[in-house]
């Protein structure tokens, strides 16, 4: 029996070690440089993992896992905490500031920094091979973002800026991934998100 994360490889499941207190609701993974250095990520609404604190968020090395600074915190001390969206993403693509990773849910604190619930991520380069950079898609239960975009439900993140999604109307995307359906024809990949539309 897995307790909330199991691995698949070929034509096997097999349990994963040492996870979550509670549910595990949340992966992504990440590969830096030419040889990547790979990082899978996991958050849920758990505490600790092997009797190690981790605070809903933590990083596996490949042995072992790892805090991530105070990890993720609730509003008030009675308040729920789960981890239900995590995308790495580099703002600048090829340029010098790392990947970072991007974690939504319903909680108020992150590493000891006040931010907002975000139920679903993305990271979509809307222009393919051309010249501008992937953005980070952003879904939930939300109608504007702190710069004060109008967005209700889904927005678009360069690194910087906020922006609505045009042709988006009063829905919440709770879901989303990139999906090309020819490969390698002539059509661009797309964006698909599910939720209340």
């Amino acid at each position: 029996r897995a307790t909330d994360i199991a691995q698949w490889t070929p034509n096997i499941w097999s349990v994963f070690p040492w996870t979550w207190s509670s549910r595990e609701t949340a992966m992504c993974f990440e590969g830096v440089g030419a040889v990547p250095t790979v990082r899978l990520y996991s958050g849920g609404g758990g505490t600790m993992i092997h009797g190690t604190i981790l605070y809903a968020v933590a990083g596996w090395n490949g042995s072992s896992w790892d805090t991530m600074a105070s990890g993720i915190a609730p509003g008030a001390p009675l308040d729920y905490v789960n981890v239900q969206a995590m995308s790495v993403f580099d703002d600048d693509g090829r340029g010098p500031r790392p990947a970072g990773l991007y974690v939504g849910g319903s909680f108020k604190y992150a590493g000891g920094l006040t931010v907002n619930n975000i139920a679903a991520l993305g990271v979509f380069d809307v222009d393919g091979p051309g010249p501008q950079l992937p953005s980070l898609f952003a879904g939930g239960q939300f109608i504007d973002t702190s710069q004060g975009v109008f967005v209700h439900g889904l927005a678009r993140w360069d690194g910087g800026t906020w922006y609505a999604i045009p042709g988006w109307n009063n829905g919440w995307g709770k879901a989303m991934a990139v999906f090309d359906d020819d490969g390698p024809g002539p059509n661009k990949p797309a964006l698909f998100v599910g939720g209340s539309i």
